[in-house]
């Protein structure tokens, strides 16, 4: 018996770990303009004011982009349906299942994000946001290929999210999940 038909969902951005984001971006933000006016020289001296200016221009873009987020983002910033995946914080558009070659689960030390890989035709076909253009060539450039999707400014935890999406990859485009996947596997 085939599973009755997923229809549109949307997901919310929360505004409460937005703001709590934000704040951990200035806290780094204001160590980092510390270090620069010379807070922890001590034997390393140009060191910490590198650190200062990397700390800055860091979390000064991060929180630049959270901020106009909170400010000019969309109440409900994912939104997955029968035709696609909608993600407006990387996509500009709605990326059709059949675009993705492979969705998985990327953990490391506690931190976990959903892997989204688009066919190799599809990664120029498709528009993406400015800060996802700047993430992608981040990641490729440490070996690292695909988007990363995280929960981290949304209404719902990375375990929802996750199970939403698998069961909406598991439908839709079941080729593109990993040999095995359960939607239990991981337990983020």
């Amino acid at each position: 018996m085939k599973p009755v038909a997923l229809g549109q969902r949307t997901v919310n951005r929360s505004l409460s770990k937005l703001i709590g984001l934000l704040g951990i971006g200035g806290i780094f933000l204001a160590t980092g303009v510390w270090l620069i006016q010379g807070g922890a020289v001590d034997t390393r001296g140009e060191i910490s004011v590198l650190h200062g200016w990397l700390s800055v221009l860091v979390f000064g873009s991060i929180s630049t982009k959270l901020f106009v987020r909170l400010i000019l983002g969309e109440k409900t910033p994912v939104r997955l349906s029968p035709n696609g995946l909608v993600d407006k914080r990387s996509f500009k558009e709605e990326i059709p299942w059949s675009a993705f070659s492979r969705v998985s689960v990327w953990s490391h030390r506690r931190n976990s994000a959903i892997r989204l890989q688009l066919a190799s035709e599809g990664t120029h076909q498709f528009g993406f946001t400015w800060s996802a253009t700047i993430t992608r060539w981040f990641n490729k450039s440490v070996g690292l290929d695909g988007l990363y999707m995280t929960s981290n400014d949304l209404d719902m935890s990375f375990s929802e999210l996750r199970n939403l999406m698998f069961t909406y990859v598991k439908e839709f485009q079941p080729s593109a999940l990993e040999d095995g996947h359960t939607l239990s596997k991981s337990r983020h």
